[in-house]
């Protein structure tokens, strides 16, 4: 047997080896998805992240990072970190982004933090990332909104202006307040009075009003008056005035003639 017989046999040895150890089959997966709980060695957090990342059954996957999630351990960081960049999955990518910040000592908020920042980083990874920490830090990201709603990227202006909401500093109130007057597309305007209805705060009710008198769409109308008149933030004689103005959208009038009633 020459030297390259010997080499192509090699060769495929390596991958023979490889296929049986670095892929985990379909049918070995329920097997091992159907344990309770799995200990955090390395062996078994490098096959639950293939799973999770190609694992035959999106239930399959699912449960993989389930398990991953519950070992709660820093073992798991950069599998995690890698099923935050590579999974196609929408609903996985945010429950993977949160389970990076219940991790211990907290670990995995500077992965989350790097991957919302990170303007090459894909947008949809940058929006979950985002999210995971709007919804643990709250006040903690005030700075990173801040750059965040300068960002070149539509997608995530908009999702920094909706994560605005999630903590009433002042800072925050003067965004939404700046947003809802000067935002770049009504889209942006919406996000933000949804906002506003949200965190149901007096401080943002004179924007809101100034807002009502110079817009004409009617979903951001009636958003901005729901939160008015949730804040107690209406009076009957603004109302009457809105309801007989020929220039606003006629359900909007109608809106506020009922809430006169």
């Amino acid at each position: 047997m020459d030297l390259r017989t010997l080499s192509i046999a090699f060769i495929a040895l390596l991958l023979a080896v490889f296929s049986t150890t670095a892929v985990v089959s379909a049918a070995a997966q329920p097997a091992i998805l159907n344990k309770k709980a799995i200990s955090p060695t390395h062996r078994n957090i490098r096959i639950l992240k293939q799973i999770a990342l190609s694992g035959s059954l999106r239930e399959y996957r699912a449960r993989a990072l389930h398990l991953l999630a519950a070992m709660r351990n820093v073992r798991t960081l950069m599998a995690l970190s890698e099923i935050l960049k590579k999974t196609d999955d929408d609903q996985l990518r945010a429950w993977t982004a949160m389970a990076l910040t219940r991790l211990p000592n907290h670990r995995g908020y500077r992965t989350l933090e790097y991957g919302t920042s990170l303007p090459s980083s894909p947008s949809r990874v940058r929006i979950s990332c985002l999210k995971a920490l709007s919804m643990t830090l709250k006040k903690g990201i005030t700075h990173m909104l801040n750059l965040l709603l300068r960002d070149r990227e539509y997608r995530i202006r908009y999702a920094a202006a909706a994560a605005l909401p999630l903590s009433a500093t002042r800072y925050n109130i003067y965004h939404m307040n700046r947003l809802l007057k000067n935002g770049s597309t009504i889209e942006m305007k919406r996000a933000v009075a949804r906002g506003m209805l949200a965190l149901n705060s007096r401080r943002t009710r004179s924007a809101a009003r100034a807002a009502i008198q110079r817009e004409k769409d009617t979903t951001l109308l009636k958003i901005l008056l729901e939160h008015l008149l949730k804040s107690g933030g209406s009076s009957k004689t603004q109302l009457q005035k809105w309801s007989a103005d020929s220039g606003k959208p006629s359900a909007f009038r109608s809106a506020c003639a009922a809430a006169m009633q």
